[in-house]
């Protein structure tokens, strides 16, 4: 008899608004319909229950998950944050319950993706400088400082790295994208 492999899906995104000053939020929501999981991640985790976020065609949204914000950000950080900070969530499941357990992380960002499953080989063979250009300058890679420790948990945890289209009406990722711009709306209260 086959057993059934246990999951934990992290859709994750971030955001950030330039106005005087680049305030920015990154969020995730957690999906699981294995219980053990899911209670090991409520008993070892300060998680946010999400509720009456209303989504013009879709209704209430709710979810399970965590959020943050940052004053002085760019978009790509916090993608990379919201990623960076579901990994700490997985890293903890994956030490409870071993490699039996699928996790999967769902972000709307092709930096993200590109940086982590493409880019960051290339970079890391470089040790983590981009290549010398033909004028023989090397620009400093941007978002280093989370992207090497990322690129390690993600391989060394065996995370599966997934692209959801943004505002697509996918109902996890529309829920981060919901709670980034109330965060971020709070901000400029």
């Amino acid at each position: 008899m086959d057993r059934i492999m246990k999951s934990i899906t992290f859709f994750t995104d971030g955001g950030a608004q330039n106005k005087d000053v680049k305030y920015g939020a990154w969020a995730f929501v957690i999906r699981t319909k294995d219980k053990e999981i899911k209670k090991h991640v409520l008993n070892n985790h300060n998680l946010t229950v999400y509720k009456g976020y209303i989504h013009r065609k879709m209704g209430e949204l709710q979810g399970v998950g965590s959020h943050g914000t940052s004053e002085v950000t760019t978009n790509n950080k916090m993608e990379l944050t919201s990623i960076q900070q579901a990994c700490e969530v997985a890293e903890t499941v994956r030490k409870q319950f071993g490699q039996s357990v699928k996790i999967t992380i769902v972000t709307d960002s092709m930096y993200c993706i590109n940086a982590l499953s493409k880019w960051a080989y290339k970079w890391k063979a470089n040790n983590w400088q981009r290549p010398p250009s033909k004028y023989g300058n090397t620009e400093p890679l941007k978002n280093i400082d989370i992207i090497q420790p990322l690129f390690e948990v993600v391989n060394n945890n065996d995370i599966v790295l997934c692209h959801v289209k943004g505002h697509s009406g996918n109902y996890s990722n529309e829920l981060c994208d919901m709670i980034c711009s109330r965060e971020i709306s709070k901000m400029y209260l």
